[in-house]
Order: structure tokens, then C-alpha cells, then sequence
């Protein structure tokens, strides 16, 4: 997926600031790795680099490789430039865990770890509100089963309070009807 992403820079030059130059230039130093082989060999080598990978908040993926490798070397820095959520590895690391669990093993959490929040690619509860004010057609219902309750609780608020339709948050296991067309 982060390969295909980075190919979105080639597709819209007019709504970027960066120019085509400098965009081959990144390309020139990247090596974009989309053999899991190749890149377990890259997660083995001890040499100085950059590794970019697409992690799901650390919940699996080959990241876990890379850390399976290199969470234990102080010199190494495990930066995160998106949102973590609640109960994933990438939140406890950023809460400052000293330890978390992947593979059936504990690893002791040495590498320094930093985070940039500004980087987050997820639309804020004012976009979601002005996407869902441009709808032709208001819903029957509205679910928020995405992210942190509280935030999800403050915004079905802001929906019933704002649009005026029916939301709700729903609990595990809760279970509707929904309305017939």
C-alpha cells in the first residue's frame, strides 16, 4: 500500500508544492521493497537506514519484523507520524511502554521513540462534518464504530446537535435493525 500511496505524487503534481524534479529525486533515493523475502533480509542488516512501512499502529505487517530486529538498540528511533490507537503496540510505545508483547515473547523497548502528530492523514470531526453536509440524502442512521469512544461519543453528539439525524455509538456485541428502504 505505501509503494502505491507514494505513486499518488506522479498522479497530482498541480495540488502539491513539490516539483517533478524533486519527486524523481525522492525516487532516486528510494528503494521501494515489495518482496517480504527481500525485506526480511533488510530487517537482518545492522548498517545505517531509513525504513518507511505502513503498520496498522504496529498491530502486524512486517513492521513487526523490524522490531522483532532493532527495538533493542538504543541507537535505533522507532518514529510514528500517525495516530495510534487505544490498545495498540504503537500507543503503549508512545505512552512510553518499556516492553511489549509480539511473536508469544515479551522485548525489552530500548530504541528511542519519537512521534510527529501532524502527519495524520484522518479527516478531523470538522471535515467529517462537512462531508456529511454535502450528502443529498440524509441517512436513516449514522454509526460510529471508528476510534477513541470518547471522541466518537462527542461527535454523534455534534451530528444529533448539528444535523439533526439519529447516531449512535455502538457497544461490543450490540446489535440493530436497521430501517427498511
Amino acid at each position: 500500500m505505501g509503494i502505491h500511496a507514494s505513486k499518488v505524487y506522479d498522479a497530482y503534481h498541480e495540488l502539491q508544492n513539490i516539483s517533478h524534479f524533486e519527486i524523481n529525486q525522492m525516487y532516486d533515493e528510494i528503494k521501494f521493497v515489495d518482496d517480504a523475502e527481500y525485506s526480511k533480509k533488510i530487517c537482518l542488516d545492522k548498517n545505517p537506514k531509513i525504513v518507511l512501512a505502513g503498520s496498522g499502529m504496529i498491530e502486524g505487517g512486517r513492521i513487526i519484523h523490524y522490531l522483532n530486529n532493532h527495538i533493542s538498540d538504543p541507537k535505533n528511533t522507532l518514529l510514528f507520524v500517525g495516530y495510534q490507537g487505544e490498545g495498540t503496540r504503537g500507543r503503549a510505545l508512545i505512552n512510553g511502554a518499556q516492553e511489549v508483547k509480539f511473536f508469544g515473547e515479551y522485548h525489552t523497548v530500548k530504541c528511542q521513540i519519537a512521534s510527529l502528530s501532524d502527519l495524520s492523514a484522518h479527516g478531523d470531526q470538522a471535515d467529517l462534518l462537512q462531508w456529511m453536509r454535502e450528502l443529498d440524502t440524509a441517512p436513516k442512521a449514522v454509526f460510529f464504530n471508528h476510534g477513541e469512544m470518547h471522541q466518537a461519543e462527542a461527535l454523534c453528539v455534534k451530528v444529533q446537535h448539528d444535523l439533526g439525524w439519529k447516531c449512535t455509538v455502538p457497544k461490543m456485541y450490540q446489535e440493530f435493525t436497521l430501517p427498511e428502504e
